[in-house]
C-alpha cells in the first residue's frame, strides 16, 4: 500500500494506526503535519461508513443520494425543523433499506 494518504483504510487491520501515523509524519509537503492530524482525527472521532455494521447497497445508496447533507439544509435553510427533517429522511432510508432487503442485497 503506498503513503499517498488521500484515503484511509476501510476494514480495522487493513493498515496498523501505527503505520499510518508514521506514513503521515513522513509526508513532505505543506503544511507539514496535516496528515497526522487527521489521522488522530479518523483514528479517535470517527468510523467506518455502515458502522457497527458493514457498507452495504442500502448504505452506498443513502450516501450516493446525499440525503445527509439534504437533512442538514433543510434545517439550516429553515424548510424544516430538525425533528421534522430526521423523521423525513429516516422515512427516505427505510424505503431504502426495504427496497435492498426485497432483491437480497441487504
Amino acid at each position: 500500500m503506498g503513503a499517498n494518504l488521500f484515503n484511509f483504510p476501510s476494514f480495522p487491520g487493513a493498515w496498523p494506526i501505527k503505520g499510518i501515523y508514521r506514513a503521515a509524519a513522513q509526508d513532505k509537503h505543506l503544511p507539514h503535519g496535516k496528515y497526522s492530524v487527521l489521522t488522530t482525527v479518523a483514528a479517535k472521532y470517527t468510523r467506518n461508513v455502515g458502522y457497527p455494521g458493514t457498507y452495504n447497497a442500502a448504505v452506498d445508496e443513502v450516501l450516493s443520494s446525499y440525503l445527509i447533507p439534504q437533512m442538514f439544509a433543510q434545517v439550516s435553510q429553515g424548510e424544516l425543523s430538525a425533528a421534522e427533517s430526521v423523521r423525513a429522511t429516516a422515512g427516505q432510508m427505510k424505503q431504502i433499506w426495504a427496497r435492498w432487503k426485497a432483491v437480497g442485497k441487504i
